[in-house]
């Protein structure tokens, strides 16, 4: 990623004054709970939701791969996802599921599979399997949103995957209307769609004009600034740290104007274990009679995304903290 202007600088400064905090205390929840994400030591094993959870903590293993300059700190969070994704990854349930499931679930594999150390994940599951069953199951081809097809034209670039998905432009294209929509006409799933296709057209912020003109970034970033305040008055902190991340992904000199507020905001809302909810769930959960074991494994499924997303922002393209 080139060099910060002395604007962009400033910015990353002040934005990181702000957000540190709620980074650091979401981080160490974060921390405390990545045994959680594997499936094997949870009484519903690999289930659909299980494995999404997994699947959402390779996504932030992976970015965190591709920055160069990580504090010991957080080689060290690296290396213990990689521990938790390995642990279950290189269960057969597991890692077979791309030749028995849903040919979507591909795409959460694939990035599993890259979250790993290469030499490892080939050890599991060489490239020329992953190729295999790409082409055997037709999975370019199954129904899926275009965003998800996006998503999985840009893992399956960094895997190496042959395919003849549309170029991003040509993605970029054909959901153009989704940035160019009166923000209060956008529902909650296409706010998602919306904040997915900023982080894969700039590669989570590592090149943000891989795709996108100048003029493009400032007019998404402006939508986004958009729906910011609606989704705070809501408290749908999941959404708001998304628009967060996304803002630091389109990399304009503007970003701390544009995330201070969602910053001040996820401050707020912060319980003091990092999360949002967490434990309020849990203990409604234990007097409605679940025990406490199931309780917290509830808790963290439902509350875990927003602090990991939480993390992400803060994290990517640039650490924060």
């Amino acid at each position: 990623m080139p060099s910060p202007r002395p604007a962009q600088r400033e910015a990353f400064a002040q934005t990181a004054a702000d957000a540190r905090p709620v980074v650091a205390k979401a981080l160490r929840w974060l921390n405390s709970q990545l045994h959680h994400f594997n499936p094997f030591v949870c009484p519903d094993g690999a289930s659909q939701a299980r494995q999404t959870a997994l699947a959402e903590l390779a996504l932030l293993g992976f970015e965190l791969q591709q920055q160069e300059n990580l504090n010991a700190e957080l080689r060290i969070f690296l290396h213990r996802i990689q521990q938790v994704l390995h642990a279950a990854y290189q269960r057969p349930e597991l890692h077979r599921f791309i030749y028995t499931g849903p040919p979507q679930a591909f795409t959460g594999h694939l990035l599993m599979w890259l979250a790993l150390p290469r030499q490892l994940a080939e050890t599991i599951l060489p490239l020329a399997e992953l190729q295999k069953v790409f082409e055997t199951r037709s999975v370019a081809h199954a129904p899926r949103p275009k965003v998800r097809l996006l998503e999985l034209r840009y893992f399956a670039d960094y895997a190496g995957l042959a395919h003849e998905l549309p170029t991003p432009r040509e993605f970029f294209e054909s959901l153009r209307d989704l940035g160019q929509c009166d923000p209060k006409h956008l529902n909650v799933p296409a706010i998602y769609d919306l904040t997915h296709l900023v982080f894969y057209l700039t590669h989570f912020g590592r090149r943000p004009d891989a795709v996108l003109q100048p003029e493009e970034r400032e007019h998404l970033a402006k939508t986004l600034q958009a729906l910011q305040r609606p989704l705070i008055q809501v408290e749908h902190w999941d959404l708001v740290a998304e628009l967060a991340l996304s803002q630091r992904c389109l990399g304009l000199p503007e970003e701390m104007l544009m995330t201070d507020s969602a910053w001040r905001a996820l401050a707020a809302a912060q319980d003091p274990d990092g999360t949002y909810g967490a434990q309020f769930l849990e203990q409604l959960l234990i007097e409605q009679g679940m025990t406490p074991e199931a309780a917290a494994q509830w808790a963290f499924l439902r509350c875990y995304h927003p602090c990991l997303v939480t993390v992400m922002a803060g994290l990517c393209p640039q650490p924060l903290l």
